[in-house]
Parts: C-alpha cells; sequence; structure tokens
C-alpha cells in the first residue's frame, strides 16, 4: 500500500507539471484571438515595442510567397503547434490518469480534480510572450506590405481578413 501512495504523488506531481502548459495552450488561441481583436491590446504592445523598432525590424520581412501567403502561414503554425503541444500533453494526461485509475479510484479523482484545478490558473507569462511574439511577426509583415503595396495591403487586412488584420492595419496606419 505505501508503494501505491508514493507512485500516486509522483503521478500527482508530473500531472502539476503536465497541466498547466496544456491549459496554456487552450488558453493561448483565446487570448491570440482577443490581442488581435482588441486595438487597445495592440496599441499598448506596439507602444510597448515602438514604431521606429518595428520599421526598422520590417525591414528584414521578406515573404517569397507573398504577403497574405505569409500571414496565413503565420497564423497557421500558430494554431498547428498550439494544437499539437496542447494534443500530445493532453495524451500525457491520459496515461497519468489511466495509471491512477489501476491504484485505485480516489487515487483518479484526485488527480482528476487536480486537472481541472490546473485550469483555474491564469495563462503563463511565457505562453503570452508566445502568442505576442506571433502578434509581433504579424505587425511586421502588415507594415513591411503596407510600405511595399499599401493598396494591396489595405485591402486584405479591411476586406478579406477584417476580424483578424483590421486592427493591426489600424494600428500602423496612424500617425
Amino acid at each position: 500500500m505505501t508503494i501505491n501512495i508514493i507512485i500516486e504523488i509522483v503521478l500527482a506531481f508530473i500531472l502539476l507539471l503536465v497541466a498547466p502548459p496544456f491549459w496554456d495552450c487552450i488558453k493561448s488561441k483565446q487570448f491570440f484571438r482577443t490581442a488581435l481583436s482588441s486595438y487597445e491590446v495592440l496599441k499598448k504592445y506596439y507602444n510597448f515595442i515602438g514604431k521606429e523598432k518595428i520599421k526598422e525590424e520590417s525591414k528584414v520581412v521578406d515573404p517569397k510567397v507573398g504577403f497574405p501567403a505569409n500571414i496565413l502561414f503565420i497564423m497557421q503554425v500558430s494554431d498547428s503547434s498550439l494544437d499539437k503541444t496542447r494534443n500530445l500533453l493532453l495524451m500525457g494526461v491520459l496515461v497519468i490518469l489511466i495509471a491512477s485509475y489501476f491504484f485505485g479510484f480516489t487515487f483518479l479523482i484526485i488527480n482528476v480534480a487536480i486537472f481541472f484545478g490546473m485550469s483555474l490558473k491564469k495563462i503563463s507569462a511565457a505562453a503570452i510572450n508566445n502568442i505576442y511574439s506571433d502578434v509581433h511577426s504579424l505587425i511586421l509583415n502588415v507594415y513591411k506590405w503596407n510600405q511595399v503595396d499599401n493598396i494591396e495591403c489595405k485591402h486584405f487586412c479591411t476586406i478579406e481578413t477584417p476580424r483578424v488584420l483590421e486592427n493591426i492595419y489600424r494600428l500602423i496606419t496612424e500617425e
């Protein structure tokens, strides 16, 4: 019986390490959508980085496949990486929960409570930084595209993908 308790403590500890990044992956998708849809959030980030830094960094943006494809690729990679990470972490969580079940139903209930309890934590700073990295890439691409071909950029950002890029476009064309 003592060995079962020790193993369960180890499983619970591993779950405490695996569950937060799982929930971060889920919360990151919503955070990404919120960041892109909130002009105030984007403005705060843009002001923090600074227009001159954005201007300087955008000089290295050179999408060989075109700006629309590059922008869509950034968004797709962000979503895909979050999905893959979430799924891998979920497999780990399921293995832990199944193992807990074999040590007793009580242990399973404890680990399920730990797992869902971790969902109550705020999104981690690392996850937020990861999302802002993607937002940064989008800003750089829209900024550079607007410099190169402002008519096509405006059409794409305000007509074709307004929910995603309209606020970024508005932000970079101010002043």
